[in-house]
């Protein structure tokens, strides 16, 4: 039988009681990065963002946002239930009762097999978990399509966070959605009007694509396949304004009214 394991620690125990202070990923600072594009797009960055936003980018999109939307509320759910059942308070309705900071480690069943688990990690205060929750996945989700073996974390923004509100995702290994498989550092943002948002970077050209996948109605990715996605239309944010892309045709316009070839 699959269990849910917690460790919980506090600021101010002794390290023969608990584990030492984990320290997060400056995720904060990927995030940042997603309001401030750099890329110029022309006909040799138009060509490399095309061939990626149609074969990785659809399933870095896809399957990162169904994490987002359908994984991430019930990890969060947990690991609020783990910090109230670890101070021996039942009532997940009432504020952390907690009188110091600490942090918390969580690992979790996410497929048939014993070793197949996602192990997750936060700090909190008395406000409840920060922003940021990191581990590593070795999942196989096989009701969404999903599979994730490698680094994992999540930031949720704050609400003093400078710019546009959301949550992140942030994967470093080995995914596959559907059939498409693909490795590597992939960073996707959710944002509040059911935008999926992934940073795409090459060299010293990063580009923000957005792309509207999310049924904000059922909280649900709308789009269910690679060839679905393939015939949206998506914006890509440039250092110089804001092109308007249509994948179906593999051609952008620009701010300016120029027109571009994927």
């Amino acid at each position: 039988m699959f269990q849910i394991l917690f460790t919980l620690g506090f600021i101010g125990c002794s390290s023969e009681d608990y584990p030492d202070e984990p320290i997060p990923p400056d995720v904060e600072e990927i995030a940042a990065r997603f309001f401030s594009p750099t890329g110029i797009l022309n006909e040799e960055t138009a060509n490399q963002l095309g061939s990626w936003l149609l074969q990785d980018g659809g399933a870095v999109v896809l399957g990162s946002g169904t994490l987002v939307q359908s994984v991430l509320p019930d990890l969060l759910s947990s690991m609020e239930t783990g910090l109230l059942q670890g101070n021996g308070n039942q009532d997940s309705s009432s504020a952390l009762p907690f009188e110091a900071g600490g942090w918390l480690r969580m690992s979790l069943p996410c497929g048939e097999e014993e070793e197949q688990r996602l192990t997750l990690q936060a700090l909190f205060s008395t406000a409840g978990l920060d922003p940021t929750i990191w581990g590593d996945s070795r999942c196989q989700w096989e009701e969404l399509g999903i599979s994730l073996d490698g680094d994992l974390s999540f930031f949720l923004s704050p609400s003093d966070w400078a710019y546009e509100q959301g949550s992140w995702i942030n994967i470093d290994g080995q995914m596959s959605y559907g059939e498409q498989a693909l490795s590597g550092a992939h960073h996707l943002m959710v944002d509040t009007q059911g935008n999926a948002r992934v940073l795409w970077e090459q060299d010293d050209n990063r580009f923000i694509v957005t792309a509207p996948v999310i049924d904000l109605e059922n909280s649900l990715i709308s789009i269910g396949s690679i060839e679905e996605f393939a015939q949206l239309s998506v914006t890509v944010e440039t250092e110089t304004g804001v092109w308007q892309c249509d994948l179906s045709t593999t051609s952008c316009s620009g701010p300016d009214g120029g027109l571009i070839e994927l």
